[in-house]
């Protein structure tokens, strides 16, 4: 009988073989986001020479535009990550899923060469078939109802708390909408069997534009004045093709970091996606982004990116001196997406000084075992006290650094670490690990601001 081996994904996203119960090698992560891109570029030329555009109301439409997130981050991210195991062990090993919170980071590396089990894929497709009535719900209660030629707005966008600025709630309380990509207008895609990584790709294509005939029947029978969504739209693009299809305006809103890594945004560096799907505006939080995104991006022209202003509100009004070397707290908003292992060195050389860290949760994460053997203070949220005698904040991927450094807070990042989200961004304030150690005694002063919603923006709303 062969023995089987099996992957273990751990908390701290390394990877860990096991071989009868044994373990035979444990492997760390190796990031790196330019050999990631790289690798991105390049099997993204193969897929356009694999898989056909597909054709859609006469016009032929190139469906890898569709899949640039996950080609990316799921795939070229995390093969880049584990390369020293795929090198040798190949595709197909199967892991182990965990109660824990991890990053299954090795499951998105393999999802398009290896298949969900039967029943996985039964249970998705009674889910799809369920999501689809409830759709057809949504289009008659609506249409009976005479709800026509409102802006559909995300539901993402009313709810989520990177959209929670008062000031943009009130811009869209007053406006005449209709969510969308709710419970019951989020027709799901069937789950179906892979046959090789490119028939994976292909197929993922088509789960992501998944009830685009029902959201083309809801277009004609409702005929929205526009529609304004998220801009990672993940499986839901259904709707965005729909809108393409039958020329109703579009917009993605950024909803984060936007940085030159966001394959779906930035597209490849190399080449241009002839007859790409995306939308016809794409709004920008920060006055900082757009200088990067006029220079990398390869999906869009000049006209058609615009600055919204910042849509989230900062929780904690304490402005700070920065300059205070007495200040004890060394903050760090915990980052479930991020390199582990620069964070925890950086976080040590701090508790080395005689600075206490604290950790802030993030929502909905349970699992900090990666602190076990540190002496942090995990905490729900940052106090008061916290935040008046702060020394500096420690971050690589959140959006939470702009925040803290409009108020004044020096955030200092690994600079050994190849998971930089923010390079090539001009964001004064931001400092590497190196600069700050080398130049201890230095002072800083930096002027930064989250800039007010944009009248551009407001006007979307009427």
């Amino acid at each position: 009988m062969k023995i089987k081996k099996i992957i273990v994904q751990n908390i701290d996203d390394s990877i860990s073989l096991y071989e009868k119960n044994i373990m035979i090698k444990n492997y760390k992560p190796n990031y790196d986001l330019k050999q990631s891109y790289e690798y991105f570029d390049y099997i993204t030329q193969l897929s356009l020479k694999k898989i056909k555009p597909f054709r859609k109301n006469n016009k032929f439409w190139s469906g890898q535009s569709l899949i640039l997130q996950p080609l990316f981050w799921y795939v070229s991210f995390n093969i880049t990550k584990y390369k020293l195991f795929f090198d040798e062990y190949g595709f197909n090993i199967p892991s182990i899923d965990l109660k824990d919170d991890v990053r299954n980071s090795y499951k998105r590396a393999v999802l398009f060469h290896q298949n969900s089990s039967f029943m996985i894929r039964l249970i998705a497709n009674l889910k799809s078939i369920k999501s689809y009535f409830l759709m057809i719900l949504w289009i008659i209660i609506n249409f009976i109802k005479n709800k026509k030629n409102n802006i559909w707005i995300d539901k993402y966008i009313l709810t989520n708390y990177r959209y929670n600025h008062p000031d943009l709630k009130k811009i869209i309380y007053n406006s005449n909408y209709i969510e969308v990509l709710n419970f019951f207008s989020s027709p799901k895609s069937f789950k179906f069997k892979n046959n090789g990584f490119f028939d994976g790709l292909e197929k993922e294509i088509i789960k992501r534009i998944a009830g685009v005939n029902l959201w083309s029947i809801a277009i004609k029978l409702l005929k929205p004045k526009k529609i304004i969504v998220r801009d990672d739209l993940g499986p839901s693009q259904g709707i965005l093709l729909a809108a393409k299809l039958y020329n109703i305006q579009i917009i993605g809103i950024n909803h984060g970091v936007l940085s030159q890594w966001q394959s779906y945004m930035f597209g490849n560096r190399d080449f241009c996606i002839l007859n790409s799907v995306v939308f016809d505006k794409i709004y920008v939080l920060h006055s900082s982004f757009l200088k990067l995104f006029y220079k990398k991006n390869t999906l869009y022209s000049s006209n058609q990116i615009k600055h919204s202003g910042w849509l989230q509100k900062f929780n904690y009004d304490i402005k700070q001196n920065n300059n205070n070397n007495n200040n004890i707290y060394v903050l760090y908003p915990f980052e479930h997406h991020t390199d582990f292992f620069s964070i925890e060195k950086l976080l040590l050389k701090f508790i080395n000084l005689g600075k206490k860290v604290i950790v802030k949760k993030y929502p909905g994460w349970t699992n900090y075992k990666m602190f076990e053997n540190m002496n942090i203070q995990l905490v729900d949220d940052f106090s008061v006290d916290h935040l008046h005698n702060a020394f500096v904040v420690v971050a690589l991927t959140t959006t939470m650094v702009f925040e803290f450094i409009a108020k004044n807070f020096l955030v200092i990042y690994p600079n050994n670490s190849g998971y930089n989200l923010f390079e090539e961004l001009e964001i004064p304030g931001l400092i590497s690990d190196e600069e700050f150690f080398n130049n201890n005694q230095k002072k800083y002063s930096f002027d930064f601001k989250l800039e007010e919603i944009t009248d551009d923006f407001k006007k979307e709303f009427i």
